[in-house]
């Protein structure tokens, strides 16, 4: 499974996922945390700060509070 990320530019983080690894609320924070963020700060620094709005499907991970609340 591949996850994808885009900003307005462009594409801003590709991650490919191990075969078998199932996308539940812990892994996908962890990805949001350790992936996402960096990937966004690294391309534009002032992105985070002015807020950041990620449009997700409807699959239970990205509808939990957890994820809700570290974006």
């Amino acid at each position: 499974m591949h996850v994808i990320f885009f900003d307005r530019n462009g594409l801003e983080l590709y991650h490919s996922l191990p075969f078998g690894t199932k996308v539940n609320v812990q892994y996908y924070c962890t990805l949001l945390q350790d992936k996402v963020k960096p990937a966004a700060r690294s391309k534009e620094s002032n992105l985070l700060q002015q807020g950041v709005i990620l449009l997700q499907d409807n699959a239970a991970a990205h509808r939990r509070p957890d994820v809700q609340n570290l974006v």
